[in-house]
């Protein structure tokens, strides 16, 4: 009887170590590509080229996946919102540069979070990061190797005038 009880518990047992095992690791599916720095000239375009992956398991799938971009606001010691995906926080973001900023939404949800600022301006220079929602799931990828840095440079036209 007892060693019959054994058989039976010890898979069981052992099942559930495994799956206790399985949802710790899902902590570690949360994870950003980016170079940086990025050095670019006051005046281009640039594309920040971003992959991401975030934890599925459990996923919603009637949930609608969001991307946000960040800038360090020194200011006021908190990011400020430069892009999104999400159309109800667009007011958000400030009118100079909601024009510019451009997320890769229609590929978001095949992990693209690029992002591209045309006409580059010196303001522009800072540190941004990378945030994700689907449903209950939110997740800012705000480590310091997960943020990038643009850095703008100004040249000045050498030569005559006049």
């Amino acid at each position: 009887m007892g060693r019959h009880l054994l058989q039976v518990l010890l898979p069981a047992v052992i099942s559930a170590l495994l799956l206790w095992e399985g949802v710790q690791c899902n902590k570690n599916r949360y994870s950003l590509e980016i170079t940086s720095p990025v050095i670019v000239q006051a005046g281009l375009r640039v594309n920040l080229p971003c992959k991401f992956t975030y934890d599925t398991s459990r996923d919603n799938p009637r949930a609608i996946l969001y991307g946000y971009w960040y800038v360090d606001d020194k200011q006021i010691r908190k990011p400020r919102l430069v892009a999104t995906s999400n159309l109800e926080r667009i007011k958000e973001i400030s009118p100079h540069v909601r024009d510019r900023f451009e997320l890769s939404e229609r590929k978001l949800n095949q992990g693209d979070c690029s992002l591209t600022i045309r006409d580059v301006k010196a303001a522009d220079e800072g540190i941004y990061h990378f945030r994700m929602e689907k449903g209950r799931k939110r997740y800012s990828y705000s480590a310091a190797k997960e943020r990038v840095s643009v850095i703008v440079t100004v040249e000045f036209l050498k030569g005559g005038c006049c």
